[in-house]
């Protein structure tokens, strides 16, 4: 579903421009994530780098509106939407209601060779998180009382646990979940429009 609507919004960039919608979020972090979706990296890489060269500004980095410093002299919203460009874009996160996905794209970040996600909190786990060319790992910080959390690869159920001192898990770039250990017989909420995730 998410690549019928990526291909949908090819042409509707185009109509947004036309009718003058010239949006920062628009433009660049929303559609980037589209052709990292499609995998078209050369487009999502020229969006990136739009999404913040021409709305940061000298001296002190302060994010503006509008490219050139017009607008909201301190736009907070785009600098949101570049740091949801790295974290939801790149490394594929996705939260359900049940797990987390990870499906990182292919490539990192322009001009990066790894990216870490920092004191990442899921269920009673915390962890950082690493993306490098070809692999990714989890480091387990700490737990806190109550469930555990388990990953569950292609091929493999691990159950990721630090009790007594930090634990690193690598594997190979490729889809994964990271669930509670505990099954549920609860029914996942529905969304908005009353569609079951």
């Amino acid at each position: 579903m998410m690549a019928e609507w990526s291909k949908a919004l090819r042409s509707g960039r185009s109509l947004l421009r036309r009718r003058g919608f010239e949006s920062h979020f628009w433009q660049n972090v929303f559609f980037l994530f589209s052709w990292l979706e499609l995998g078209d990296y050369v487009k999502a890489e020229q969006l990136f780098d739009k999404s913040y060269q021409l709305n940061v500004q000298e001296p002190f980095n302060v994010w503006s509106e509008v490219q050139g410093g017009a607008g909201a002299a301190n736009f907070i919203t785009g600098a949101g939407g570049f740091l949801q460009s790295l974290i939801y874009g790149y490394t594929g996160l996705r939260i359900h209601p049940l797990y987390l996905e990870i499906n990182p794209v292919d490539v990192l970040p322009p001009k990066t060779t790894k990216m870490t996600l920092k004191g990442f909190k899921y269920l009673n786990t915390k962890f950082d998180f690493s993306i490098e060319s070809d692999f990714y790992s989890f480091k387990c910080l700490s737990h806190s009382e109550g469930e555990f959390v388990k990953i569950v690869t292609e091929n493999d159920v691990i159950e990721f646990l630090c009790l007594d001192e930090p634990k690193v898990y690598e594997f190979p770039k490729q889809k994964l979940r990271l669930q509670s250990v505990s099954e549920t017989n609860c029914e996942p909420p529905k969304d908005e429009i009353n569609v079951p995730y």
